[in-house]
């Protein structure tokens, strides 16, 4: 997972590649990113497609993104 985290990082050309913890994609198909903050969370949500278009490019076909909040992975 740590290559499509890289991926993922890759595709963003803000601040905001700095506050997502980890990447990975759910048993349902879901891309689900990790941030650190619920600010930074509502700003990345503004990337889903951008997100999901570098996650198929990695190989994914994920259906759709989810961004949560874990700020103890910070």
């Amino acid at each position: 997972m740590l290559s499509l985290t890289d991926a993922v990082l890759a595709c963003l050309e803000g601040p905001e590649r700095q506050h997502i913890s980890s990447v990975s994609v759910s048993e349902d198909n879901i891309l689900c990113i990790i941030a650190d903050s619920p600010a930074w969370a509502s700003r990345l949500r503004f990337h889903n497609d951008r997100m999901l278009e570098a996650a198929r490019q990695h190989g994914i076909h994920a259906a759709r993104c989810r961004v949560k909040v874990n700020p103890h992975q910070a």
